[in-house]
């Protein structure tokens, strides 16, 4: 189910997987802030890390409701496209215009009817 949803839309599966950046920058965030502000240790590259990883998690967090609004855009594409497909399996074919007859001879003809089509 998972690697079917990943072929068919990839951008759900990765935002989601982008989104979950975001628990452990903010438990970083989080340790880091605890420990500047109540020890006075300041790490500034785990900061650093921290701030990334929150920022990355939100990013692929933004997209998200845009993926799956793709996901349902293609559900109903594809229910009216099941709704409009004939019962059997041969397809349907149109008739074609019939031809008018052939004016004989013996008919006198019209010169309105014969007017080129743009005028």
């Amino acid at each position: 189910m998972l690697s079917l949803a990943y072929r068919l839309n990839p951008s759900l599966p990765l935002s989601l997987a982008g989104a979950l950046l975001l628990a452990p920058g903010i438990a970083l965030a989080g340790w880091v802030a605890y420990r500047f502000f109540y020890q006075g240790v300041p790490h500034y590259l785990l900061g650093t890390l921290a701030i990334i990883l929150i920022l990355l998690g939100g990013v692929s967090l933004a997209p998200l409701p845009l993926a799956t609004s793709i996901v349902r855009l293609q559900a109903t594409v594809a229910r009216a496209t099941r709704r409009q497909e004939p019962p059997t399996a041969y397809p349907r074919f149109r008739r074609r215009h019939r031809r008018p007859p052939p004016r004989r001879m013996s008919q006198p003809r019209d010169p309105l009817r014969e007017l080129p089509r743009g005028s």
